[in-house]
């Protein structure tokens, strides 16, 4: 079988003597798809006010981006008034228009999508956001009351149903939805605790008996702190948040939110002894309303060095024979862990204490000789 300059598969017959072409035809098209991202269906624009229509096509067989703008967009009051992907209009005459976006690809197959908005003459309203006051700081759980107000040329002032109020948290560059609907002119809901490097925008809409809307917002920023994050030795790891770093780091966080801290253990020869607030090595938190600093202290084996006599030292039967030993400790005073060196022979088993004693009795022998001692955390 050999694939001809043409796109076909030629395939040699060596009994009959004849050459047969294989001719791929094709399977059945696959349908576009049309999806309007904007406006939202039902949306009320003032006589005038410039619409900005956005959309994409899609088909298994055809370009996207090359199907996105042959787009063709009808109204079924004015006719066709635009094309592509993306285009803006202020000459949409008044009343309801069914929106319809619609699209053929190169097989002939169409497709399309249609959205009702309205079109209507008349004023807008105007909503203000009266309360709370944008530079109050907020903790978790803080009651946020709120207050707005709203008037219309047209229906003078709007109170009940026409006001509708939605929170919104806003966490590093995403958000996070509505946290909370509300109508009237007032009311109250508690600050949510979320994560870090987040804060809420707080939005009142009036909405008049045109369907024509107004939306007003406020920033409720929260009390923001700086814990600091230390371990003794330093330079050991510590978890904040389920986000592990090497210690001493700060973090700006949100007073009076719960956290996860935790320190891991062992790392290396390093074996967790406690925090400076107390508590397990894992464990949640309540973030104080001020800068804090907060330690984790590891105990590891004290460190033993013999410098009295020399390794590999020799002296005759009876001599007098001085031993010093040093202690250091992360933890413990170095002097008091001298002082309870304990001092061992392979040969003549214990033969002092202390930093520095002397013994003129050890045996005839190569003596391999051991300081040793343990430290307050064992």
């Amino acid at each position: 079988i050999t694939l001809g300059p043409d796109g076909d598969l030629y395939l040699a017959g060596i009994a009959t003597g004849t050459i047969d072409r294989i001719v791929y035809t094709g399977g059945p098209q696959s349908d576009p798809t049309v999806t309007i991202n904007s406006p939202v269906s039902g949306t009320v624009f003032l006589l005038g006010e410039s619409v900005v229509f956005t959309g994409v096509a899609t088909d298994y067989e055809d370009d996207d981006t090359a199907l996105t703008a042959a787009l063709i967009w009808t109204s079924d009051i004015d006719g066709q008034i635009g094309a592509g992907g993306s285009f803006t209009t202020n000459a949409l005459s008044p009343g309801s228009h069914l929106i319809t976006a619609s699209v053929t690809d190169s097989g002939g197959a169409t497709a399309a999508a249609s959205i009702m908005i309205h079109v209507t003459t008349g004023s807008r309203p105007t909503a203000i956001v009266l309360s709370p006051d944008p530079g109050i700081l907020w903790k978790p759980n803080d009651s946020v009351n709120f207050a707005g107000s709203a008037t219309d040329p047209e229906d003078g002032t709007l109170d009940g149903a026409s006001l509708s109020w939605e929170a919104i948290i806003h966490h590093n560059t995403h958000e996070h939805g509505n946290q909370f609907n509300g109508t009237g002119s007032s009311g109250s809901f508690p600050y949510p605790d979320h994560d870090d490097d987040s804060y809420i925008e707080l939005c009142l809409t009036a909405t008049d008996s045109a369907g024509l809307t107004d939306t007003d917002c406020i920033d409720l920023l929260p009390l923001v702190v700086t814990y600091t994050f230390e371990t003794i030795p330093s330079g050991l790891s510590l978890t904040y948040n389920s986000a592990t770093a090497v210690a001493p780091f700060s973090v700006e966080v949100i007073a009076g939110g719960q956290r996860q801290i935790s320190a891991p253990d062992p790392q290396g020869l390093w074996q967790f002894q406690s925090w400076s607030i107390g508590g397990p090595a894992t464990q949640l938190i309540t973030l104080a309303d001020s800068d804090q600093t907060i330690t984790a202290v590891y105990n590891g084996p004290p460190d033993v060095t013999i410098s009295a006599p020399a390794d590999g030292s020799s002296y005759p039967a009876g001599t007098l024979i001085d031993f010093v030993g040093l202690v250091t400790d992360v933890e413990d005073d170095d002097a008091t862990l001298a002082a309870a060196l304990a001092w061992t022979s392979d040969i003549d088993g214990p033969i002092g204490t202390g930093g520095s004693f002397g013994v003129d009795n050890l045996s005839a022998g190569n003596h391999t000789i051991t300081a040793s001692v343990a430290d307050s955390g064992g």
